[in-house]
């Protein structure tokens, strides 16, 4: 069997969630008390794990209900059945002190990944977007940039307040919705995605913690993965793990606002780096662009 041939059955069988971890070191994936899988020998095969510090996966209790506010900042043209459904999404109480822990170490980590000084790699580039990818602690972090001539204001209410109607305009994600509120800059969602690289990465779906930041001309909408009791896994998808996220908006003038994305995902199951690769570039680029044709709408 050519290396070719064995590459196309592993990509088969690990899809399916039935791929086998090396015991050759650990992949920090302790979501819980589920199990750690460990770094691969294969030269076909690379995890895609964890951002340092932020692996702590913390299990969420059930809510229950509270008529909370959910934010401060609510553009006066947002829609107004979303901002009541957000205003009365169920809130989690005794947890702040773990969520609030949870936020500010992630606000380290963005805020260490957006200095200057990271020797971030392009891997891709068009008219407008470029792709770029960072190695720390032996795994790979992607980021995706591109400018657009809309204010930080009118992209912050689209990204953050609008974001279950995401699947309306990007066919990458085929579900995002709110679980839980936690306070008025936390949240939780569920999110799934579509089939990438023709169908060889399946369908994935992710619970995050959400974090809402903003600073003035910053606005960051924030992710980690958190285990949601009311929302376990299905049978037949995939449950990957956000290790970080960010939507990151800065602004350059009254309508010009420059949009980051930066990632690190496990996608579970064992797929070929260059199938990885492959897959999260094309995405990268075709959900900033699809983006611009949005607001281009809108």
């Amino acid at each position: 069997m050519s290396a070719d041939e064995r590459s196309n059955e592993e990509v088969q069988s690990l899809n399916s969630g039935e791929g086998r971890p090396s015991p050759n070191g650990p992949l920090a994936v302790s979501q819980g008390g589920y199990r750690n899988y460990g770094a691969i020998s294969s030269p076909y095969m690379t995890p895609v794990g964890s951002i340092g510090d932020i692996h702590d996966l913390t299990r969420v209790p059930s809510p229950y209900h509270s008529e909370q506010s959910s934010s401060n900042h609510t553009p006066s043209d947002m829609d107004p059945l979303l901002h009541q459904k957000l205003a009365k999404e169920p809130s989690l109480p005794v947890a702040d002190t773990i969520y609030t822990a949870r936020k500010e170490q992630l606000v380290r980590s963005i805020d260490e990944l957006l200095e200057e000084s990271v020797p971030w790699r392009v891997v891709k580039s068009d008219a407008r977007v470029t792709v770029y990818t960072f190695v720390k602690n032996g795994m790979k972090i992607w980021r995706g940039d591109s400018m657009y001539n809309y204010s930080i204001d009118e992209l912050w209410r689209v990204l953050y307040y609008q974001v279950e109607l995401q699947p309306q305009w990007n066919s990458q994600v085929m579900e995002n919705t709110i679980l839980c509120k936690i306070d008025d800059e936390m949240d939780i969602v569920y999110s799934m995605t579509a089939p990438a690289a023709g169908g060889m990465v399946t369908s994935r779906d992710f619970v995050n913690l959400r974090v809402k930041v903003e600073r003035p001309g910053q606005f960051m909408s924030l992710g980690t993965a958190v285990e949601q009791e009311d929302k376990p896994p299905q049978a037949g998808i995939i449950r990957g793990e956000n290790r970080t996220s960010a939507y990151v908006l800065s602004k350059r003038g009254e309508n010009e606002t420059l949009f980051t994305w930066i990632f690190q995902t496990d996608l579970k199951g064992w797929l070929p780096r260059y199938l990885i690769d492959q897959s999260l570039t094309g995405i990268i680029i075709a959900t900033l662009t699809k983006f611009h044709e949005h607001m281009d709408k809108e």
